[in-house]
């Protein structure tokens, strides 16, 4: 699904020419990320004279996930973890917020993965926690490959 994304946003950017700036097209793609509830997001990470860089990389903030408060909550969305996927509790290398504004909780969980194709060798899957009216609960969402392709790096001329 990301490799597909990675495709698209590739293929905009070629597409889009001279119509719009380069950074307009990386916001337009960020959007389309962030929309689908995707666990990375393209940044900056230099420029120069004469080029852009831009990487795709883990999608938020580093920050304490908000199912830490509630145990069975925090155990609930490992155990959906290790089943989908396979990692343990002590895979976990971060949490990182992408949006808490009740009553969804967007986060992204870093998992250290020995099958992973990043240069780090871990994989992420968002973590989407909808707090469910009246006491009823919270349904939890996870959305991003199991096993992470790797980063991609986009150039792009002044």
């Amino acid at each position: 699904m990301i490799n597909k994304i990675l495709i698209s946003i590739t293929i905009g950017f070629f597409m889009s020419g001279c119509v719009s700036s380069i950074q307009n097209q990386v916001n337009m793609q960020n959007k389309h990320l962030k929309n689908d509830q995707m666990p990375i997001r393209l940044y900056k990470v230099k420029s120069t004279k004469k080029a852009d860089f831009y990487k795709s990389n883990w999608a938020g903030k580093k920050g304490d996930s908000i199912a830490l408060n509630s145990q069975v909550l925090y155990n609930d969305v490992l155990n959906g973890v290790k089943n989908a996927c396979g990692f343990e509790a002590n895979d976990l290398v971060e949490t990182r917020i992408v949006s808490h504004e009740n009553p969804i909780f967007s986060e992204v969980w870093v998992f250290k993965d020995k099958l992973s194709k990043r240069e780090d060798k871990t994989s992420a899957l968002s973590i989407i926690l909808t707090q469910v009216p009246n006491g009823g609960g919270v349904d939890i969402a996870m959305k991003g490959s199991c096993h992470s392709y790797g980063s991609k790096q986009y150039i792009f001329g002044k």
